[in-house]
């Protein structure tokens, strides 16, 4: 599955190549399938991964040895998606879980995109003293990619 995917354009604009069906099933479930059946055994885990830049991503090489539990590939669902950003300490008491947020990106500049605040970590990072806290938004027409910049903005309840 390597490549751009620009043959199957336009499919490929908006879906992930490995998400595109093919007689009625995505490329990558039939790959599991034949994974399962070549290696004669159920396939039990999956990893869906947020954030990870690349929608489909193999962690193991051709011919490398692998014990069992290793994680072979991910997928992830990139119509959700997972944003990190760091806080202040003396900003904590004004944020909440379930708190609406809004948020820029400068690859769409006129455009708010909605979400909500997901959780708040227990403990700093190590490295910056700051709180990470977590945002979930919804990625309409998959416009949102991973690595792109973001500006955010608590919205206070009135």
């Amino acid at each position: 599955m390597a490549g751009r995917g620009s043959r199957l354009r336009p499919h490929s604009l908006t879906i992930p190549k490995p998400m595109l069906p093919v007689a009625g099933m995505p490329i990558v479930t039939q790959l599991i399938h034949e994974i399962a059946r070549v290696a004669d055994q159920p396939i039990k885990e999956i990893a869906y991964v947020l954030g990870d830049p690349a929608f489909f991503g193999k962690s193991v090489e051709e011919g490398e040895i692998i014990s069992p539990g290793a994680v072979l590939f991910q997928i992830i669902d990139m119509n959700k998606v997972e944003i990190r950003i760091l806080v202040e300490e003396e900003d904590l008491p004004m944020i909440r879980e379930g708190q609406s947020v809004v948020f820029t990106t400068p690859s769409y500049r006129n455009k708010e995109f909605p979400g909500k605040v997901e959780r708040i970590s227990w403990t700093s990072d190590p490295e910056t003293g700051l709180f990470p806290l977590y945002l979930k938004a919804t990625n309409p027409g998959l416009k949102l990619r991973a690595g792109m910049s973001v500006k955010v903005y608590l919205l206070k309840k009135k």
